[in-house]
């Protein structure tokens, strides 16, 4: 067992342990809280949910587990970790707020009770699928150290981009377009007076030149989205 994956299981377990306590101990006395300390069970909830999301990951990674026996389980611990996550921003500005207020003698000011709606609004849910998914990705990537091959489909344009970062390379080799027409599209070509005699090879050729420029020039930023 690794020092991280010790440093993990110790940390997140007792984080776990701790916010359901301290949920536990304020939900005993739920019906006499006001609206702050409800606040606070409903964010000690949501950071137990966090940290427990995050045990079962790496407990997972710990003892070998297949993949995909548990990838339902996994991906609704990830569900459940980015959703309390993202709910904690919003808690801890709430509480923030009216601590702050409380402590000058003062109710809520129209704007702070402003952030603290909007806060809460989600906008563009339809959009959040692929930002979520990316934060999986990088979640189980940062917790286990390998990609979780469950959160990551099969590309089907491996292919393609295998031969644009050999064009690359080639091109800066010191390569020319007859060199990759050779070396990537057709081994027999007639290298004399190719562009004449093999136009749909010269075509191609071009393509790839140009496209592989446009990768390096940044364009493999869009395999990320």
């Amino acid at each position: 067992m690794a020092l991280l994956e010790i440093l993990q299981l110790i940390g997140y377990s007792t984080a776990t342990a701790l916010h359901f306590w301290i949920a536990a101990l304020l939900g005993r006395s739920r019906r006499d809280l006001n609206r702050l300390e409800r606040v606070l069970l409903v964010l000690a909830i949501a950071l137990g949910v966090w940290h427990a999301s995050s045990l079962l990951v790496v407990l997972h990674s710990m003892l070998g587990l297949s993949q995909g026996r548990w990838t339902p389980l996994l991906r609704f611990s990830d569900t459940l970790a980015v959703t309390s996550v993202t709910l904690t921003y919003s808690l801890l500005l709430h509480l923030h707020l009216h601590l702050w207020a409380d402590a000058r003698g003062r109710g809520l000011t129209w704007s702070e009770r402003a952030r603290v709606y909007l806060s809460y609004e989600l906008a563009g849910i339809e959009a959040l699928e692929r930002p979520l998914l990316v934060l999986r990705r990088l979640r189980a990537l940062a917790i286990s150290g390998r990609f979780r091959p469950s959160l990551h489909a099969r590309i089907c344009r491996a292919h393609r981009l295998v031969q644009l970062l050999r064009t690359h390379d080639a091109l800066q080799a010191g390569a020319g377009q007859v060199d990759i027409a050779q070396l990537l599209l057709r081994h027999n070509l007639e290298r004399s007076r190719w562009r004449i005699h093999s136009p749909s090879i010269r075509s191609q050729a071009q393509r790839l030149v140009a496209a592989a420029g446009q990768m390096s020039a940044g364009g493999f930023w869009r395999l990320l989205e």
